[in-house]
């Protein structure tokens, strides 16, 4: 499968938990609060509870997801 569908299942099973995947907006100026990839957060908290400063890959959020179900 490719990234964007890896993603979009990914944000569907993260809503199902309660969880919100965030992408980073950033592309091309990668700073020391936002490393440009992903971050979860907690929709009734609006709290990150993973990948502070989007420090999360695809893969790693992945793997988070899993251990959800």
């Amino acid at each position: 499968m490719d990234a964007k569908s890896n993603e979009n299942r990914l944000r569907r099973t993260l809503a199902k938990h309660g969880y919100r995947l965030k992408k980073s907006r950033l592309r091309e100026r990668i700073t020391i609060d936002n490393l440009g990839d992903y971050m979860i957060l907690d929709m009734s908290t609006n709290g990150i509870v993973a990948g502070w400063r989007f420090s999360m890959t695809l893969d790693q959020a992945i793997a988070y997801a899993e251990d959800l179900v």
